[in-house]
């Protein structure tokens, strides 16, 4: 597969571009520029788009996030287009970020009431690029801008690149890309919307060409119209809308700091794949050297940047460093993983040392009774021998002759008449009794007699594959329970530390199965587990074949966070507090503004079939308080808004559907009925929703939950202004509803970027 964001190659299973951090299966609702991603992502994602400057208070308050372009200025966490600062991704965090990508609560709400809607378009059709400043209106202009000339493979398998077109946030400019090559390098250029008119020529003489050779992804770009970009061959320059001015060489990539008033960027790789990290102070255009042998940016705030280094082939460390040139700050030289930054602090964890052997982990009952168990033998005819008197062993004829005749004895008799036969190491004459039909033998040398018993013998031979059977499952347990012993695991057992006014705090000795919620300005939560063998729930051993399958199900192995036990938490400094539940801490909303955390808990039933369910706490001061009127069914939180609670219940797997219920702190109510699991739906600010039913197609929907538009598409793209007010994309054609009627504006589109504001919340289902 390959990244319809930068054109990297993907693994077939890859959740995220490793990359440029884009989600394989990203939702495109508005199209702006990656507007519509449905994770919450780490600072050390908001890369590559500053947000509006604010207040000076609250820029203190809180970490740099990405603004989309044009007027959407939707809440979103952009993801990173740089592939050397993605720490929280390419790091040990990797499996957090891959938890988020599938996660039912990942919450992004669309700006309401930011500036004026903007009803405009750009989109795509056989490599030439059109514009259409007003997509309300009844037959709009429909614009050429200009040929592209895309590479021949730039589409691929899933459409042209989301970053291929820009819209500045006032949208007077349009951004895009000319000549883009397969390598998603190319020409940066840049029109003025207003200026655009019917005649296609004029509109390409107007086009300012920025320079070529930019990839898609090493452009950031500024709220006042200006960006920064990295040139193919490395050199970072500064746009100003009229030229550009170069600002160093061999440049990495690029993060935005201090409220997208100044920058931070990578330069200068060494042999071993660290880089020089310098400031730059967009006012002036001065740069400052930070700190060199850095692995990778952990989290730029409003007064430091933080990073990790290789502190020696096996250990990374933490450091921060502030922009007026002080000496970098070790925090830590045995970092595990790191939370979300903030300016009032942080969590973080150190690995502990300790190892345990796999075998510690697991109940097994039979130890003690396969010691005990030998291999059988295959039973002999002597096996089913039973001693009798000789009296038993001849029929009357053979006691006439043997008594009565010329022999001396019944012993003359046998030894005269009667075959020998060797049985194990013995031997025996072998007698048939016609009166009782039954074969008897004889031991001379013993003078005892036998009855050879058939039926015996076959019970025994039934005992002998009964008795294997079991031999072979006490031999697999065997080599198991071996296998078992000889596998030592780390205890994956950390500590937990906060971050705060330049001091580390451990709150916690040692725990395990840390995860950081997304936060929301200053307030921060972990959720852990206890870091003792007794907690963790042991796995039995016949639910096993092998010792790294026993690993992968303890979270030992590859899918680490999948511990069964009793939950805690942290809020700020303030640790060892009790959730109240136990299970696998799978998914978790937590909205600070509304003052709600949702956790979504795996657990085991007694026949180790997985059971998932969904909690809702309200968070008083520093204490999570469990909602018991919350709906006891629910198996996910979709969102959470300041008066309302929406969640999942009803998943049917085998059509891949569930319903999502509304909760008001009083009532629970059905919302939608089978929606698309493994998709999204979305409320409007004025009570209409978004949703894709479970045949996959797309409809919207009034506040009644009428069916008001069928968009039938299963990754429908549109721009929600009013119910009947919707420009949509369906089957390559543009469309405007207008409560009435679709009017189509343009045909065989490619691809389609809205500049326009949607009012309203995503609700991820599942």
């Amino acid at each position: 597969m390959i990244c319809k964001n930068c054109g990297a190659e993907l693994a077939e299973d890859a959740l995220f571009c490793k990359n440029c951090g884009s989600k394989v299966d990203s939702v495109n609702v508005s199209a702006t520029a990656g507007a519509t991603e449905l994770m919450p992502v780490s600072i050390t994602d908001s890369v590559g788009r500053t947000e509006e400057p604010v207040a000076e208070d609250t820029e203190k308050k809180t970490e740099v996030t990405v603004a989309v372009s044009g007027a959407a200025k939707q809440q979103v966490k952009k993801k990173s287009k740089l592939p050397l600062i993605i720490g929280i991704v390419a790091g040990v965090f990797a499996v957090f970020a891959a938890i988020l990508l599938v996660t039912v609560t990942a919450v992004i709400i669309f700006s309401g009431g930011i500036g004026k809607t903007l009803k405009a378009a750009a989109y795509v059709s056989d490599d030439t690029l059109y514009v259409i400043k007003d997509t309300t209106k009844k037959n709009p202009d429909v614009l050429g801008v200009c040929e592209l000339d895309l590479g021949s493979d730039v589409s691929g398998e899933y459409g042209l690149p989301d970053s291929l077109v820009t819209w500045t946030d006032d949208g007077k400019y349009l951004y895009f890309f000319s000549e883009l090559d397969n390598n998603y390098e190319g020409t940066l250029c840049r029109v003025q919307v207003s200026r655009l008119g019917k005649d296609k020529n004029k509109n390409e003489k107007m086009i300012e060409e920025i320079e070529d050779g930019v990839a898609t992804w090493n452009v950031t770009y500024l709220s006042n119209n200006d960006l920064l970009y990295v040139t193919k061959k490395g050199r970072l320059n500064y746009y100003n809308g009229k030229k550009s001015e170069e600002i160093a060489k061999d440049v990495s990539g690029v993060v935005l700091a201090e409220g997208g008033k100044a920058a931070v960027y990578s330069s200068d790789e060494d042999v071993e794949g660290n880089f020089t990290i310098n400031y730059l102070d967009l006012s002036n255009m001065k740069t400052q050297e930070i700190d060199t042998g850095v692995n990778c940016i952990s989290g730029v705030m409003q007064d430091a940047v933080y990073y990790r280094k290789a502190v020696n082939d096996t250990d990374t460390g933490l450091y921060v460093c502030d922009y007026n040139g002080g000496s970098p700050q070790e925090i830590t030289d045995n970092l595990e993983s790191e939370a979300v930054y903030s300016s009032e602090g942080f969590y973080y964890t150190e690995y502990l040392s300790g190892s345990a052997s796999l075998y510690d982990f697991i109940d097994d009952p039979y130890a003690e009774a396969d010691d005990m168990v030998e291999e059988p033998v295959y039973p002999t005819q002597e096996d089913a021998f039973r001693q009798v008197d000789y009296t038993r062993a001849f029929s009357k004829r053979y006691d006439e002759l043997a008594t009565g005749g010329r022999y001396e004895g019944r012993v003359d008799f046998i030894l005269d008449n009667c075959y020998s036969t060797t049985i194990g190491e013995n031997y025996y004459y072998t007698l048939y009794n016609e009166d009782d039909g039954n074969y008897y033998y004889y031991d001379a040398e013993n003078d005892i007699f036998y009855l050879y018993d058939e039926n015996t013998y076959e019970d025994l031979k039934d005992d002998y594959d009964a008795a294997l059977e079991e031999w072979y499952a006490v031999s697999d347990r065997k080599g198991l329970r071996d296998a078992l012993k000889d596998y030592e695991v780390n205890l994956s057992f950390v500590s937990l530390n906060y971050y705060s006014d330049g001091k580390s705090e451990v709150i916690v000795p040692e725990c395990q199965a840390v995860v950081y919620p997304w936060h929301e300005g200053n307030e921060v939560f972990a959720f852990y587990q206890e870091a003792d063998i007794a907690s963790v729930e042991k796995l039995s051993i016949d639910d096993i074949d092998y010792a790294f399958e026993a690993a992968d199900e303890l979270g030992f192995g590859y899918d680490s966070y999948s511990r069964y036990g009793e939950l805690y938490y942290a809020y700020g400094s303030e640790a060892g507090q009790d959730l109240g539940v136990e299970g696998c801490l799978s998914d978790w909303d937590v909205s600070f503004e509304n003052r709600k955390a949702a956790v979504q808990i795996k657990t085991k039933n007694n026949r180790g079939d997985v059971q998932v369910e969904a909690y809702l706490f309200n968070i008083d001061g520093t204490k999570l308080v469990q909602d018991e009127g919350f709906d006891d069914a629910a198996e996910g939180v979709a969102a959470i808004t300041d008066d309302k609670v929406y969640y999942i219940r009803n998943i049917d797997e085998s059509d891949e559907s569930a319903d999502i219920f509304v909760y008001d702190g009083k009532e629970c109510e059905k919302f939608m009925k089978d929606v698309s699991l493994y998709k999204y739906a979305a409320v409007f600010g004025d009570g209409a929703s978004f949703a894709i039913d479970s045949d996959g197609k797309a409809a919207i929907y009034n506040k009644k939950g009428e069916e008001e538009l069928r968009l039938d598409a299963d990754d429908p793209v549109f721009n929600y202004i009013s119910i009947r007010n919707v420009t949509y994309l369906s089957d390559g054609k543009i469309y405007h509803y207008n409560g009435k009627d679709s009017d189509k504006i343009a045909s065989d589109v490619d691809r389609v970027w809205f500049n326009g504001i949607m009012d309203g919340l995503y609700l991820s289902v599942w």
